[in-house]
């Protein structure tokens, strides 16, 4: 079964509508910067919905990653978590930063080539306090190695010495081949959908004491 392309697109303008709107804070969201440098280098304020728990932390000398995922994951028989959602935050620090675009296009391209019945939807592309961002719904109706069906939320922002990004990823489960497009298309909702490109909006890059890239009031006191 082919995905509805009438209910795709109503979810696209949807989330085209979220993106060219300035949005304030949601009260069903926890926040707090994600800085991998000291307190007055670049940072992005992130948002976590309630409810979600830090699965993996890990810093480098280049990079900074986070991953959390739903309090109630289901967990398999050896104790490990087979979640269903997971977001991701990462800040990698390097010369040469690879541009959003680049950056997401080769994302697309491994998706691609890992994903049956695969789409690639372009959000926003633009600056953003700023800062070049990318905003990219990627849709993969089959994954070659996992057989299930896989959405990709992705948020790309090219900072002066950082590149950051959050990640947001629905699994989907699939028993076959015939079952994966119409589990990819159950698994899609627009209120959901809409409401994490909202939350994406609210995640800002910025440095603090700049006039190019202000941090918000409510960051600087650690309340955001």
């Amino acid at each position: 079964m082919k995905p509805d392309s009438t209910r795709m697109a109503a979810v696209l303008m949807t989330l085209l509508l979220v993106a060219c709107t300035q949005h304030g804070g949601t009260r069903d969201a926890a926040q707090e910067p994600f800085a991998p440098q000291a307190p007055a280098a670049e940072r992005m304020t992130s948002r976590v919905p309630f409810g979600w728990v830090k699965i993996q932390e890990s810093t480098t000398a280049n990079l900074h990653l986070s991953e959390y995922v739903p309090a109630d994951s289901p967990v398999a028989s050896d104790d490990s978590l087979q979640w269903q959602q997971k977001i991701s935050f990462e800040a990698m620090s390097a010369k040469g930063l690879p541009d959003p675009l680049e950056f997401t296009n080769g994302w697309a391209q491994e998706q691609a080539s890992l994903c049956d019945e695969f789409r690639d939807h372009p959000v926003f592309s633009g600056f953003e306090n700023g800062y070049p961002t990318v905003v990219r719904l990627l849709e993969c109706g089959r994954n070659k190695r996992t057989n299930r069906p896989l959405v990709t939320m992705i948020k790309v922002v090219q900072g002066k010495t950082t590149l950051f990004t959050v990640t947001r990823i629905w699994r989907v489960s699939a028993a076959d081949d015939d079952a994966a497009s119409e589990a990819l298309e159950g698994a899609i909702d627009r209120a959901e959908i809409a409401a994490w490109s909202n939350l994406l909006s609210g995640m800002i890059v910025c440095r603090t004491g700049s006039e190019e890239h202000p941090c918000p009031a409510e960051d600087s006191a650690g309340n955001l």
